[in-house]
């Protein structure tokens, strides 16, 4: 057996003791593979009949929810809605020597991802690009060598956004020669023929070629500058994305993240049945803050059917706000023409809150009005840092603002 295609935890050729080996593989839509059959103990207890991989070999479910002190499955096969139907012998101490045939409903399929490439224009990878997952649950990482990002763990249901950057080596590829070319494209005499060359072109982020572009490529490469002051060193679009007019990019505002919207299934409701009785905190993943979470533990509203808010003054991109807050600290609509607050995406919860959400993807806002209405959603003003980083210009500036701070 080549050693790069062992399994870490499952086999061992230089144990003298194996059980058994696998009886059959069952291909899963999304490239996921299903082992059965009798597999090493020496690493994983108890030892396993049932295994899910990922489509490179390794490891991605244990399946230890249906795995016995002592198996040999035989067989298994996928059923039209999902489930599997097993055959073999199970047993553990409480169900000594169970054979026959039994039915796993509730497998693991393969769960959604976020995964793509970042390329040039010309088709060449781009690595260490930073992506951000804004959602909940969120993440970061960078491009590999083939500029590709993978982020495995999306939460069905959920929105999420995909937001690349990069803002390094301004001077990368730039010279005298490009102080030529966008000189004639401004002259009429040649002009670019992709509209990705003329955004490069636009060093100072104008959204037009002018002299004024030139004067800063030329700071650049004089070394009087390290970096473009309004702009960054790397600008990312989706490939899919069409220029209504390709020798005008900025025509219309081109967007330079990705938004995946309702993933299959559903976001809280999903995560009810782990979190037991006991309200519990949801902060919404593309938000920052510096609120000191403790001080919600004195907010559990005595009736779970009720919530408790934390409100923040209004974004710029936000001035009307969300809610009004009176005095005694209840949430109320707002009037009309009336300025009140912004929801900071934190509250605090109990499963019985959500007890009128039906299946599938739903939003939040229904179930606070219907609070308001009821006389039962609190909330509390918090006047500290807080940001929406909902878009990769906001994250980019609050990126730059905290990176600021750490040097100063």
């Amino acid at each position: 057996l080549d050693s790069s295609f062992q399994l870490d935890g499952a086999f061992d050729n230089s144990e003298p003791y194996v059980d058994g080996g696998v009886r059959r593989m069952i291909s899963l839509p999304g490239g996921r593979i299903l082992a059965v059959g009798l597999f090493d103990s020496l690493s994983l207890q108890p030892a396993p009949c049932m295994i899910l991989l990922e489509e490179n070999g390794t490891i991605a479910n244990d399946m230890q929810g249906v795995n016995f002190e002592r198996q040999f499955v035989f067989d298994a096969c996928r059923l039209d809605n999902g489930d599997f139907l097993v055959g073999g012998i199970l047993s553990d101490p409480s169900r000594p020597r169970q054979a026959g045939l039994a039915r796993v409903t509730g497998m693991p399929q393969p769960n959604a991802r976020i995964a793509g490439w970042i390329r040039t224009a010309a088709g060449m990878p781009v690595e260490g690009v930073e992506i951000s997952i804004a959602g909940q649950p969120g993440g970061n990482m960078l491009t590999d060598a083939n500029g590709k990002y993978d982020f495995p763990l999306p939460q069905p249901g959920n929105d999420y956004t995909v937001m690349p950057m990069l803002n390094t080596g301004h001077t990368n590829g730039v010279s005298t020669f490009d102080l030529l070319l966008i000189s004639r494209h401004i002259l009429g005499n040649t002009r670019f023929d992709s509209p990705y060359q003329i955004i490069a072109a636009d060093a100072n982020n104008s959204h037009s070629l002018t002299t004024l572009d030139l004067i800063a490529i030329q700071q650049l490469i004089l070394g009087r500058v390290t970096e473009f002051p309004n702009n960054y060193s790397w600008r990312f679009i989706d490939a899919a994305y069409a220029f209504p007019d390709p020798m005008n990019p900025w025509q219309e505002n081109f967007s330079e993240m990705i938004g995946l919207s309702n993933l299959p299934a559903g976001g809280i409701q999903n995560a009810l049945p782990l979190l037991g009785d006991a309200p519990f905190l949801v902060v919404n993943g593309d938000v920052w803050l510096d609120f000191p979470f403790e001080r919600l533990l004195g907010s559990t509203p005595a009736d779970p059917q009720c919530a408790h808010l934390v409100m923040v003054g209004n974004p710029p991109q936000h001035p009307r706000g969300d809610f009004g807050l009176d005095q005694q600290g209840w949430v109320r609509e707002l009037a009309a023409g009336e300025t009140g607050l912004t929801y900071a995406g934190v509250g605090v919860y109990s499963p019985a809150f959500f007890a009128a959400m039906s299946p599938g993807k739903m939003p939040l806002r229904p179930l606070l009005d219907a609070a308001i209405r009821r006389g039962c959603l609190s909330g509390e003003y918090y006047p500290g840092k807080w940001e929406d980083v909902g878009t990769p210009e906001r994250l980019r500036s609050l990126d730059a603002a905290l990176r600021a701070a750490q040097l100063s």
